[in-house]
């Protein structure tokens, strides 16, 4: 892989990020919202703690899934080392851009 590949591969995986944390902390924001809503809408407990259960259980599994989404898209994308097998997104990849060498085994990428 070019360097220039790797910089816009780099940069792709930095926007989906974005949009993945994005969607999860408007999920938050919603989820906190109708909470307080399910409070003062319905005081019968039963409502509550379904509510409630089912965001414990479904708002982690958002995260997961985001997490996973960005994590195959580095592997698609070419942005892990060759040799160590290990991601170059992130922080990391402004180190490997400039040093030319992955950050983790140190061998040469380009």
């Amino acid at each position: 892989m070019e360097k220039l590949e790797f910089e816009a591969n780099l940069a792709a995986v930095k926007e989906r990020k974005i949009l993945l944390l994005r969607v999860a902390l408007s999920t938050l924001f919603v989820l906190l919202v109708t909470s307080m809503w399910i409070d003062k809408a319905h005081p019968h407990d039963g409502v509550r703690t379904v509510f409630k259960t089912v965001s414990l259980i479904g708002y982690p599994m958002v995260v997961f899934v985001c997490i996973t989404a960005v994590q195959r898209m580095s592997r698609r994308l070419g942005l892990h080392c060759p040799h160590c097998d290990r991601s170059l997104s992130g922080p990391v990849g402004r180190k490997v851009l400039a040093s030319d060498t992955c950050c983790h085994c140190g061998n040469r990428l380009f």
